[in-house]
């Protein structure tokens, strides 16, 4: 089969598209010359289109896609197919979007975690390849993604929920903290050791049990913040209130972390051998 001339419209995806073909393999070479109608053309030193150039190729295309329309194209799904028009929302579902959808490979370059969005995507650009003897990219980004589109409003669909997740519980957050703000402070100063639940001690070093605590949290209307009196971690010190809270363990402890959404300036961390008390 003799080898395709490709097409792309702008010079930083045809660069790059030489930089990544090349790193497949040492030997995938290409140049890029301007072109009056379609923007860049892309000519290979190799001959012919082999079955591994033409995986190459394909390869490289998705590596492009994802480096510079990918974005785009979530953003539409986004705007047209969910209905959001909040800039600053849409910055967010973007963020969340890379995070979810997006990891890196060996040399730094986005690739999908998802390895299916990967698959589908290489198939239309094989599929184009091997169709006709000029590949114009532009054109089939534009018009033959409709597999691979469909997919994605799915995918971005469950960056969304966890958009609205994350918004429930900022919320949920910002209303603990309000009521805090106005609560009277049971104690000044609170010790917290890590376990599969928190540890509480005064600063006196004696031990909270449940016992000590559960009639603070029955004065405490935790159903509103979502939490009961079976939740051994918030619960309290949302009862407690305490002015500062010093926590002693891994900082990037899921609870912990949590602990100092809410609490804020309130949390000091120290390691775990720092603990002043027997326990």
């Amino acid at each position: 089969m003799l080898l395709k001339t490709l097409y792309l419209p702008f010079v930083k995806e045809a660069d790059t598209f030489c930089e990544r073909l090349s790193l497949l393999r040492d030997n995938n070479r290409c140049t890029v010359e301007k072109d009056k109608v379609w923007g860049q053309k892309i000519t290979f030193f190799k001959r012919s289109l082999t079955k591994q150039m033409i995986h190459d190729i394909s390869e490289t295309l998705v590596s492009i896609f994802t480096s510079f329309r990918l974005l785009n194209m979530i953003e539409t799904i986004v705007r047209e197919s969910y209905y959001f028009s909040e800039r600053e929302e849409i910055r967010r579902i973007l963020e969340l979007a890379q995070d979810m959808l997006l990891q890196h490979d060996e040399h730094g370059l986005p690739i999908f975690k998802n390895k299916q969005l990967h698959n589908i995507l290489q198939k239309v650009f094989i599929e184009q390849l091997q169709q006709t003897d000029s590949f114009h990219y532009d054109s089939v980004v534009k018009f033959c993604l409709t597999p691979f589109k469909q997919r994605l409003v799915a995918e971005v669909g469950f960056v969304i929920d966890d958009f609205k997740r994350e918004e429930e519980h900022q919320m949920i957050v910002q209303m603990i903290r309000e009521y805090i703000a106005d609560k009277d402070i049971v104690f000044e100063t609170v010790h917290l050791l890590q376990g599969n639940n928190f540890h509480f001690y005064t600063a006196k070093g004696e031990r909270l049990t449940k016992k000590q605590l559960e009639p603070l949290m029955a004065r405490t209307p935790l159903y509103l913040f979502g939490l009961n009196f079976q939740e051994w971690n918030l619960a309290p010190l949302i009862a407690l209130s305490p002015r500062h809270i010093y926590v002693y363990g891994d900082l990037q402890e899921a609870k912990t972390l949590t602990l100092l959404n809410v609490f804020q300036e309130r949390v000091i961390i120290r390691p775990k051998q720092e603990f002043p008390f027997k326990h």
